[in-house]
C-alpha cells in the first residue's frame, strides 16, 4: 500500500497521473477567453424556429452533434428534412446522408413541408398544375441549397468486406469535397457493418 501510494503521489507531482483533471485557474482563463471570443463573434447558429432556437444552446453550433432517437417510423427523417430546410434558408451548407430513405422519398417529405401540398398527393402525382409548378419551384430550391448523399457503404471494394474504419474515410472524403457545415446522418448505424461497442 505504502509503495502505491507513493509511486501515485509520485505520478501525480510529476504531471502525468491526473492529466485529465483541470486545473481551476488555467480552466478559469480558457472559459474567460472562450466567453470574450463568443461575446465577439456572436455565437448565435440559430434555426429559424423560435422554440428551438430558445431551448437548444448548442444544438446546430459547428462543431456540436445533435442525436434524435425514436421509434421507426416516428417520424425522425421528417423532422430532420424540416431542420435541414431551415439550416439552409438559415445560408447554412447542409448535406443530408440519405441511408435509410432515399434523396427522393426525403424531396417528396421537404416539398410536402415547404408547400404544404399533401406528402400522399405528391408521391402519387395527384397534382393539378398549380401544385406541380409549386413542387417544381421547391424542388430547385431544395435541390441547389441541400446536397444529398445516397448510401455509399452497402459493399466492399476488391472483394474486401467493409468496416467501419473504410466507410469513416469515405465518409470523411465526401464530406471534405461537400464543403458542408452541417451534415445529418440519416441513419448513422447504416454506415457501420461492425456495430459491436
Amino acid at each position: 500500500d505504502v509503495v502505491t501510494t507513493a509511486r501515485a503521489t509520485l505520478k501525480a507531482l510529476e504531471g502525468g497521473g491526473r492529466r485529465f483533471m483541470r486545473r481551476p485557474a488555467e480552466l478559469y482563463r480558457e472559459y474567460r477567453s472562450e466567453i470574450a471570443a463568443r461575446r465577439a463573434r456572436r455565437n448565435v447558429y440559430p434555426l429559424g424556429a423560435e422554440p428551438f432556437d430558445r431551448n437548444l444552446s448548442e444544438g446546430f453550433m459547428p462543431g456540436r452533434t445533435s442525436v434524435t432517437a425514436g421509434l421507426p417510423g416516428s417520424g425522425k427523417s421528417t423532422v430532420w428534412m424540416a431542420f435541414a430546410i431551415l439550416l439552409a434558408k438559415a445560408g447554412r451548407k447542409v448535406v443530408y446522408c440519405a441511408w435509410e430513405m432515399d434523396p427522393d422519398s426525403l424531396l417528396d417529405v421537404g416539398i410536402a413541408h415547404m408547400t404544404g401540398i399533401e406528402l400522399v398527393k405528391i408521391i402519387q402525382g395527384t397534382l393539378s398544375d398549380e401544385e406541380a409548378a409549386r413542387v417544381d419551384r421547391a424542388a430547385r430550391w431544395l435541390t441547389s441549397r441541400i446536397t444529398f448523399m445516397s448510401n455509399p457503404f452497402l459493399r466492399g471494394t476488391a472483394g474486401k468486406k467493409p468496416n467501419n474504419d473504410r466507410n469513416l474515410d469515405i465518409l470523411e472524403g465526401y464530406l471534405a469535397e461537400s464543403g458542408a457545415d452541417v451534415a445529418v446522418y440519416d441513419l448513422w448505424e447504416r454506415m457501420l457493418p461492425w456495430r459491436k461497442p
